[in-house]
Order: C-alpha cells, then sequence, then structure tokens
C-alpha cells in the first residue's frame, strides 16, 4: 500500500470522526443531518455537472440504487441522532463502525462467502470488541438500552448501502452518483427534520449554522472522495481496514475533548477492534 494511499486514508478517518464530533455536540442532531446532506449535494454538484457535460449520464439502475441507498441514509442518520443523544461519541461510534465489516461479513456467510482461520478470529475480534465498547461487561441491559440499538442499526444500515453503493458506481460516473444520492437523501432529511423539529426551526437552523455547516459538510464529503481515491491506488480490504483507526480518534477526541469517561478501556478495545477488522478484511478471504 503506497504512502499516498495511507495518507489519503488516514485523512478519511479524520475528517470523518470530525463531523460525528460535530454533530454530537449539536443539540437539533436532525436539523445538522439534513442541512449537512443540502451542503455535501451543493459541493457534488462541481464533479456531477463536469459528468454531465462529458456524456456520463445516469443509467437506470445507477438511479435506482442512489434511490434505495438514500432512503436507507434517512434510517443511518436517524440511527446517528439516536445514538448520540444518549450515548457517547468514543463508545457509539466505535460501535458504529464495528458493526459496519462485522455484519457485512455475515451477510456474506450467508452468501456461502466463508472466511479463513484468520477470518474467524477477526469476526470474533470485532464482535468482542463491540460487546466491551458498549458497556456490555459491566450492564448486560446495555444491549436493551435505545442508543446502544441505534448504533448497531447505523452499523447494519451502513453494510446495506456500502453494498448498494458499489453496485451503483459500476454503472454511472461516482461524481454524478453522488450528486443524485446526496441531493435525494437531502430532500428525505429535511422532510424528516421539518416533522421532528417544525418548518420554522430546521430553516431557522440553516440560516444561522450556514457558517459552521459548509465547512462541516466539505469534511463529510471530502471523508468519502478520499476514500474513492484511496481505492485506485491500494487494495479494498487494505483500505477498508486501515479506516477502522477511525475508531481510535473517535475515542481519543471523546476522552481528552469531551472528558468522556473510560478512555483507556475504551482505546484498548478499539484497538482489539481495529486488529479484528484487519484480520477479517486482509487476511479474511480464502
Amino acid at each position: 500500500m503506497s504512502s499516498l494511499a495511507i495518507a489519503l486514508v488516514l485523512l478519511s478517518t479524520l475528517l470523518h470522526t470530525a463531523w460525528n464530533s460535530a454533530l454530537k455536540n449539536t443539540e437539533a442532531k436532525r436539523c445538522f443531518n439534513a442541512w449537512l446532506l443540502v451542503w455535501c449535494t451543493v459541493w457534488s454538484l462541481p464533479g456531477g455537472l463536469w459528468a454531465l457535460t462529458h456524456g456520463r449520464g445516469m443509467s437506470g439502475p445507477a438511479l435506482g440504487a442512489a434511490l434505495a441507498s438514500s432512503l436507507l441514509w434517512l434510517f443511518y442518520y436517524e440511527g446517528l441522532a439516536r445514538a448520540y443523544e444518549g450515548g457517547d461519541l468514543s463508545a457509539m461510534y466505535p460501535v458504529m463502525r464495528g458493526a459496519t465489516p462485522l455484519l457485512a461479513a455475515v451477510i456474506g456467510l450467508g452468501q456461502q462467502q466463508w472466511p479463513t482461520p484468520l477470518g474467524w478470529l477477526g469476526l470474533v475480534t470485532i464482535a468482542g470488541a463491540v460487546w466491551l465498547v458498549g458497556g456490555a461487561p459491566t450492564r448486560l441491559a446495555a444491549w436493551c438500552q435505545p442508543e446502544f440499538a441505534a448504533a448497531l442499526m447505523v452499523g447494519a444500515v451502513g453494510a446495506a448501502y456500502s453494498a448498494i453503493d458499489s453496485f451503483g458506481v459500476r454503472h454511472c460516473d461516482a461524481q454524478l452518483y453522488l450528486l443524485v444520492e446526496n441531493g435525494l437523501a437531502a430532500t428525505w432529511l429535511l422532510v424528516w427534520a421539518r416533522r421532528h423539529h417544525g418548518a420554522a426551526i430546521v430553516t431557522a437552523f440553516g440560516r444561522d449554522s450556514w457558517r459552521t455547516m459548509a465547512p462541516v459538510a466539505v469534511g463529510a464529503w471530502g471523508a468519502y472522495i478520499l476514500v474513492l481515491y484511496a481505492f485506485q491506488l491500494a487494495p479494498t480490504a487494505y483500505v477498508v481496514a486501515l479506516r477502522a483507526t477511525a475508531v481510535l480518534w473517535s475515542v481519543l477526541y471523546g476522552g481528552l475533548v469531551l472528558r468522556e469517561p473510560a478512555m483507556r478501556q475504551r482505546l484498548a478495545y478499539g484497538l482489539f477492534m481495529v486488529l479484528g477488522v484487519v484480520l477479517l478484511k486482509v487476511w479474511g478471504s480464502p
């Protein structure tokens, strides 16, 4: 894996952790999510319009995939809001990150895609780390808590829309696909936020917070673009494994900046989770 690919992925993880931290610090989380996608659509416009002017249209399969994925994003961002309303960033973010590759691997088992012995070890390691970072050792009822269930849902939805997006970008220019997907998701999230908070509050949030939301959306949009470029420079498995380091950034930010508890324990669990993802993604396939 080249130094440039490593740098792109690490920067992507920092940007992804940063906008999740901004969401955690926001009171009106559904307003935040809606306007985040609005601004992501704005930043996607140049690349999408460039694709259109160069004759790269939107195929039927790609449009269907973007529509399906954008609807899943409604559940994804609602899960984020609920997880961060009741849980710490340094606990909920690792659960989400760990649940996605874990559930993707479980889906693979249903399709007769059996891992290697090291892959099985990775699955067990990820599952154990998710269990531990969620607080299950000291409180078995943690699995029933709304924020923990929401974080697991985010991981499940992430695995689902990633598979759909992988299909979609094979039938359309990636920049155009992102523009359509972001635009559709922004529409659903604005409708949901207006229903939850009321139209006046959503409008006021967008008007008063644009100086903050515009740069935060650059981070959210840029995090994904950097990963796309990294996929062109390095094997997918290596990129996915390296992205797991975002777990560590979230624990460090939560402990050092937000003063969340149990930073050392969560950091240790995060390291186990990263190890599990590396085992699963790099050495997990026969």
